[in-house]
């Protein structure tokens, strides 16, 4: 499978992972499925970058169609104050986080400070986050999503640790698909055993691992990520880009008029 299918069948289970999340009363099997949607982009994400010929221009992109889906979330909270469901969806964010760290690891530099990445990032993302807690009390409510997205953060990103943890396999494993299966089935199953130690009493396990916390899930992701043959396909580059803040802002609406009809 191509990088342009793997796209298309991410797209197909976004689309679905978010009809199940705004739209009330739909099938739960759609979220389950739509676990494997965030794993697939990130997959191909990485792949766009390594690819790409101005590493500067990808991150620009990911970072104004972050601040885009900030400027769309705001107003939609604004919208509908009492929602079915808060539109926090910002994946673009995430994305430019992951990049960010692999621009700073690959670059040459004489710069002996650039020579340690973690510590850049690390200093970068504390430096955000804390300001962006200072800045919140400043401003609305509603205004939180755009914060979020003009001063991005591991901690506050959409997937928080987990996309980002993902992103470095990705980036560290590629093209050793042997190293993929090892790094990512280790997340999924640490990510698995950690939220257990939170299940609430009144939970079984199936239900805290099948219905209340299923974002270990994305193991499932792996066996679509196998059939990769190191094809771009046809591209579609700015699909994902365009569909993306377009398919939520009109589920969101949508499920919200039905909500409270």
């Amino acid at each position: 499978m191509s990088q342009t299918g793997l796209k298309i069948v991410a797209l197909i289970l976004m689309l679905g992972d978010h009809v199940g999340e705004f739209i009330p009363g739909a099938p739960f099997i759609l979220r389950i499925a739509g676990r494997i949607s965030a794993p697939l982009f990130v997959f191909c994400a990485r792949e766009g970058f390594r690819h790409t010929r101005d590493r500067k221009i990808y991150l620009a992109r990911l970072y104004r169609f972050s601040l885009l889906m900030g400027c769309i979330n705001r107003r939609l909270a604004a919208l509908f104050p009492a929602p079915y469901a808060v539109c926090s969806n910002n994946i673009f964010t995430s994305l430019f986080l992951i990049f960010l760290f692999a621009a700073i690891q690959t670059k040459t530099d004489s710069s002996r400070i650039l020579q340690k990445p973690a510590a850049v990032f690390a200093f970068i993302n504390l430096l955000t986050f804390f300001s962006y807690l200072f800045l919140k009390e400043l401003f609305p409510a509603p205004a939180v999503h755009l914060l979020r997205a003009a001063l991005p953060c591991v901690l506050t990103s959409e997937g928080d640790i987990l996309i980002f943890a993902m992103g470095l396999i990705f980036f560290y494993s590629l093209p050793d698909k042997d190293k993929i299966y090892t790094g990512y089935t280790l997340l999924c199953a640490l990510y698995r055993i950690v939220t257990l130690s939170a299940r609430p009493e009144n939970y079984s396990l199936v239900q805290w691992a099948f219905k209340a916390n299923i974002q270990w899930l994305q193991i499932l992701a792996f066996p679509i990520i196998l059939c990769y043959n190191n094809r771009r396909g046809r591209g579609l580059k700015y699909l994902f880009y365009r569909f993306y803040p377009v398919h939520i802002v009109i589920l969101y609406i949508i499920g919200n008029i039905i909500y409270q009809m």
